[in-house]
């Protein structure tokens, strides 16, 4: 027997009608998806072999915890040059301990990343994509690199 799909507020997709939305009887709660629903999909996706997508939908389960505010502020910090290595760090921290660490893995590896890029010893990243051009293009084509 087919399992019952089930939204974030734990209303059944028969529920989801334009009867009861004009009679206001659904809330934003009830158009997002669960934390259990993604779980799913995840596992249909990993015995599907697809491990990436069904990484992606386990971090996104683990996401359904949090308003969707906080969800965008994250986004923001993740983007380069949006936050510190250290600012990455603490809230890696405060998802991990809120039960989310697929997501406080993904947020140290961006941190991980921000940290190698902004190593003197390193170079800036634009540097380091310049330099790997000019090895791929060789001595002659390095003019063209920069």
């Amino acid at each position: 027997m087919a399992r019952t799909i089930r939204t974030g507020s734990g209303r059944s997709l028969d529920e989801l009608t334009m009867d009861a939305l004009r009679a206001e009887r659904l809330v934003p709660e009830d158009f997002r998806i669960s934390r259990e629903q993604l779980n799913e999909q995840a596992a249909a996706a990993a015995a599907g072999g697809y491990p990436q997508l069904a990484d992606n939908l386990r971090r996104a389960a683990e996401l359904t915890a949090l308003p969707n505010q906080r969800v965008f502020e994250i986004y923001a910090m993740l983007r380069p040059g949006r936050a510190t290595a250290a600012d990455l760090q603490s809230l890696a921290a405060s998802l991990q301990q809120q039960n989310m660490p697929r997501v406080a893995a993904l947020v140290l590896e961006a941190a991980d990343s921000y940290a190698s890029a902004a190593s003197p010893s390193q170079g800036s990243a634009r540097e380091r994509v310049r330099a790997g051009r000019r090895a791929e293009t060789g001595p002659a084509d390095a003019s063209r690199a920069a």
